[in-house]
C-alpha cells in the first residue's frame, strides 16, 4: 500500500506541528503536487472505554464534509504509517483528493498533526504525490515522515521546523 519515494531523501520529525506551521506545512503539500491524503479509521482501539470503538461525532461529520472528494476507502491491517498488530481486527482507510477545497475542510477540522488521532479525528493523516507519499504521520506519537527533495527540505527548515535524517 505505501509507495515510497525513491528519488527523495527521508527525513524525520518527532515533535508535534501545530498552529501556523501546520498551516504552513499543508498548504506547502498542495504547493509540491501533493494530489492524495489518507487517514485511517482503527476498529482495533476502544477510545471512549465503551466497547463501541467508535470515534466522536467531530471525526464523522468531516468524513462526510469531505465525501465529494472521496477516491477510495478500502479495509486493511496496515496504512501508510502503521499497521494492526492483530490481523483479526480492521482499519478503514479513507483516500481523498487534495486541493485547496479539501485542504479548507481539513484545516477547519485540525489545528496540528498531533490533532490525527482518535477519538476526535481519524488516525495518521498522511500525504501523497500521487501514488508516492511525501508526508506521513502518527497523530498520538506527534511524529512525522517526510520524503523530500533538498529544496523542499530547506523550505520545511526554514519554517522552524527542524528535520533530521536525509539518508
Amino acid at each position: 500500500m505505501v509507495w515510497l519515494q525513491t528519488n527523495r531523501n527521508k527525513y524525520y520529525y518527532s515533535e508535534d506541528i501545530h498552529s501556523q506551521q501546520y498551516q504552513d506545512i499543508t498548504n506547502l503539500a498542495l504547493k509540491q503536487g501533493c494530489t492524495f491524503f489518507e487517514f485511517c479509521i482503527r476498529h482495533d482501539i476502544d477510545f471512549k472505554g465503551d466497547n463501541t470503538y467508535s470515534y466522536d461525532k467531530k471525526a464523522y461529520e468531516l468524513i462526510s464534509d469531505l465525501d465529494s472528494f472521496l477516491v477510495t476507502k478500502i479495509e486493511t491491517n496496515s496504512w501508510a504509517t502503521s499497521m494492526v498488530i492483530d490481523h483479526e481486527k480492521v482499519v478503514e482507510v479513507y483516500r481523498f483528493v487534495f486541493n485547496s477545497d479539501s485542504l479548507s475542510i481539513l484545516l477547519n477540522y485540525s489545528k496540528s498533526i498531533g490533532d490525527w488521532q482518535g477519538p476526535n479525528l481519524p488516525e495518521d493523516i498522511a500525504f501523497f504525490q500521487g501514488e508516492k507519499i511525501w508526508l506521513g504521520t502518527v497523530g498520538h506519537e506527534k511524529m512525522s515522515w517526510w520524503f523530500l527533495t533538498d529544496e523542499e527540505c530547506q523550505e520545511v527548515r526554514n519554517m522552524g521546523i527542524d528535520l533530521f535524517g536525509g539518508e
